[in-house]
């Protein structure tokens, strides 16, 4: 999305007029009908979905730095992932900075007089001040950062903000491109007029490499048929994407790649999963008491986080190059406020968070027969710290993720990578390429155009969308390492699609015509392949041969 001339640039040094700081906000458009249309083509509603995704949920806490007056505050967001794209417009080229200071960006209403809805007109203002403030984050801290990336003597001004929510490395990505000036040209700045003279000349130079160069996406979007690799500094990424893509499969190809099937630990959450089943407490165990006599008595059992932590804590100690990984499947499934606990805070690997555990917990880590070897590492000053060789790898499956929300709070503390559904028709990169469902002896269908084109009707559906998508992998081969049985697709992707996706949907956004019920279905060898055939064609699968069903 273009920012408009004036909307984000580093402080003047002019004097003569005033006004000559930015006014840090962009207007979103206006209408005349009760409300307006986020453009997508100028990259508004991918803005738009990114705040919601990045919500702050706590809006007491955010402070706007003056008072709103005829203004009404919609959305605040806290960005966490931030690139910018410095264009320096004396050596023509881009440089990338990742910024460690995270975005605060608001949403607001234009309720004075000239834009009230009751005179027939409707304006939004995406509005990223300087002196928004939330919990410890301001944006002061962020535009500080540019001014040091860019350089004291340096102007410099946004021209344009994009954002990724898919993205390889770096997903929920805000990206700003910035016009880099000469040095001591704010000096030239007499007034108003002259720096944007000075602006437009440079707006030329960048819209010129823009057109003529194979600058593109280059800078902002890799290349996501690339294997994922951990970055050598410690990390906690959820892998996340619809149901059946292959997001188990990402992290046991990450395991696999490091050997490290030994210094893995998995845990699957759920809704009963809890603080105590993931760290540890008392709990009954066997034992002999002074006189050797077998008793009950109570003593802390360490679970899957505290195990791990030992274990890495301890080859560190040892002085053994060892990584180690936490394994969360179905993250989204479980209370994360609950079972992580105070845990919590030790997911911001970049900063000096530490936590003292409780009372059972520490003394635990205190055995040196069961716990820690060397206090030193792992409970230093009686405080716990997640150690550089541990990472933790998670699974989230969108079509769930209402079961239990996760605040920004949690969410800002891990790197998110989006697990696309994959249509190559190349069988060397996607091996669902070759899945077949057979619905006899001597006849069967494509299980990848099959659901390039459901999901094709599922994303065309303002209720349901990506989420709701079938995956590759959503139901695996049984009968060979190819072929997938009639009553496998029926039991599990014709529920699924019946059940999950088109059960309240009307019929004529649906495959299920003719108030079709899923026992319609039954029995299979009967009903099955009529009912199934009706959706084949209802989708258009023999329009083309690849699509066809085969009949020897």
């Amino acid at each position: 999305m273009r920012l408009n001339l004036s909307t984000m640039f580093t402080k003047s040094s002019d004097t003569e007029s005033p006004g000559g700081n930015a006014g840090w906000n962009l207007e979103a458009g206006q209408s005349k009908e009760n409300g307006f249309i986020y453009n997508s083509k100028i990259g508004q509603s991918e803005i738009l979905n990114g705040m919601v995704y990045n919500i702050i949920q706590n809006v007491d806490s955010f402070e706007y730095g003056s008072p709103l007056g005829e203004k009404r505050l919609i959305l605040c967001s806290l960005f966490p992932n931030v690139l910018i794209n410095v264009f320096d417009v004396k050596q023509k080229k881009f440089f990338k900075h990742k910024l460690q200071s995270p975005f605060l960006f608001s949403l607001i209403e234009d309720d004075s007089e000239s834009h009230a809805l009751s005179n027939g007109r409707h304006r939004s203002i995406f509005k990223f001040k300087k002196a928004f403030k939330y919990s410890d984050y301001s944006n002061e801290n962020f535009y500080n950062e540019i001014d040091e990336i860019i350089g004291e003597n340096h102007p410099w001004f946004g021209i344009e903000m994009n954002y990724y929510p898919i993205n390889n490395n770096d997903t929920n990505l805000l990206v700003f491109n910035i016009i880099k000036g000469f040095e001591n040209e704010k000096e030239k700045y007499i007034n108003s007029a002259s720096r944007k003279r000075i602006w437009n000349n440079h707006i030329s130079i960048y819209d010129e490499y823009i057109r003529f160069s194979d600058y593109g996406d280059i800078l902002l979007v890799q290349d996501i048929s690339k294997p994922y690799i951990l970055k050598s500094k410690s990390q906690n990424i959820i892998f996340y994407g619809a149901p059946g893509t292959g997001k188990s499969h990402k992290v046991n190809e990450i395991i696999k790649e490091k050997n490290a099937k030994d210094r893995t630990e998995r845990v699957t959450f759920h809704p009963e999963y809890d603080y105590a089943s993931f760290v540890g407490g008392y709990k009954p165990t066997m034992g002999k008491d002074n006189d050797d006599n077998e008793t009950i008595r109570y003593e802390f059992v360490p679970q899957t986080l505290t195990k791990i932590y030992v274990d890495a804590w301890n080859a560190i100690a040892n002085g053994e190059d060892k990584e180690f990984y936490l394994v969360i499947e179905e993250i989204n499934r479980g209370n994360c406020a609950e079972i992580f606990g105070n845990i919590f805070q030790l997911l911001d690997r970049n900063s000096d968070y530490d936590i003292t555990p409780s009372k059972e917990l520490k003394e635990f880590l205190e055995n040196e027969d069961k716990g820690l070897i060397n206090i030193d590492f792992g409970l230093e000053g009686g405080k716990m710290k997640l150690p550089d060789n541990l990472h933790i790898l998670a699974t989230m499956n969108t079509s769930d993720q209402s079961l239990f929300p996760m605040d920004s709070a949690f969410k800002r503390r891990w790197d998110w990578e989006y697990i696309p559904i994959n249509y190559s028709r190349d069988n060397n990169e996607n091996t669902s390429a070759n899945f077949v469902v057979k619905l006899s002896d001597n006849d069967k269908f494509s299980w990848l155009v099959f659901i390039e084109k459901v999901n094709e009707l599922i994303k065309s559906n303002d209720n349901l969308g990506m989420d709701k998508c079938l995956g590759n992998y959503f139901i695996k081969p049984d009968i060979d390492e190819n072929t997938i049985s009639l009553k496998s697709f029926i039991n599990k992707a014709i529920f699924y699609l019946w059940n999950d996706v088109f059960k309240d949907e009307m019929e004529d956004e649906s495959i299920f015509k003719n108030k079709t019920t899923y026992e319609d279905f039954f029995p299979i060898e009967e009903n099955g392949i009529v009912k199934v055939k009706e959706i084949l064609t209802i989708l258009k699968l023999f329009d083309n041969k690849e699509n066809e069903t085969t009949e020897e």
